[in-house]
């Protein structure tokens, strides 16, 4: 075989193991991410747990949270509509007095509720709005579970992919140099200007309040 082929034939193996060394960095950083991202849910909710008040209160109703979000694509601006709910609970303050409080996670499983409910709340006294948690919800510790895990099998995964790979060690600093500066350039083109000041998200209008039954049909009319 003449020099050239083997030449060319090398270069089209680098060209392969930088793919696929890329993509163990990929693979590498969502892991790191999602271990991280799981770490941290899982302690912020035993912190929540164990340092917040632990008070009975009431489901009074549930609020429907639209957001509308533009993003453009090809050119053209495009229009997504953003449903969100959240449960308005009834408490007593440390002070005694009675208090109405935004809950602080959302979604869909808002709708579980009955209103009348009587449930059991993490109360974190805040300056302006405390946060409230329902005590019996599980769901952030099955999420920070679920990402823990998968972050960690991710990792596992990139580390094993580059174990297997044949490229070097400057080879893989320059990748992950190139790769990051991609990235660096990705957010600044989608970075929007937010200079319009937004309403912190616990606040709420009263009238906002409806029945959470009532939402739960509108739900399921709009799917």
């Amino acid at each position: 075989m003449s020099e050239s082929f083997i030449s060319v034939m090398g270069y089209i193996v680098n060209f392969i193991d930088g793919i696929f060394a890329e993509a163990s960095i990929v693979l590498l950083l969502l892991g790191v991410i999602f271990f991280l991202l799981g770490v941290v849910i899982l302690v912020a909710s035993l912190h929540i747990k164990f340092t917040a008040r632990h008070v009975d209160g009431e489901v009074i109703g549930a609020i429907k949270d639209t957001r509308i979000k533009e993003r453009t694509r090809d050119g053209k601006v495009e229009k997504e509509t953003k449903v969100n709910y959240f449960a308005v609970f009834e408490y007593l303050r440390s002070d005694g007095t009675l208090h109405r409080e935004k809950s602080s996670n959302g979604g869909n499983g808002v709708l579980k509720y009955k209103t009348g409910e009587a449930v059991k709340l993490l109360v974190i006294p805040q300056n302006e709005f405390d946060d409230v948690y329902d005590e019996n919800d599980k769901s952030p510790y099955i999420m920070g579970g679920l990402l823990f895990l998968l972050g960690a099998f991710m990792i596992e995964r990139a580390t094993s992919l580059y174990a297997s790979l044949s490229i070097g060690a400057f080879s893989l600093s320059v990748i992950i140099i190139s790769f990051s500066f991609r990235m660096m350039l990705g957010r600044k083109k989608k970075k929007k200007n937010l200079s319009v000041k937004q309403k912190h998200y616990k606040y709420f209008d009263p009238d906002e309040i409806r029945p959470v039954e009532e939402l739960a049909i509108e739900e399921k009319d709009r799917r």
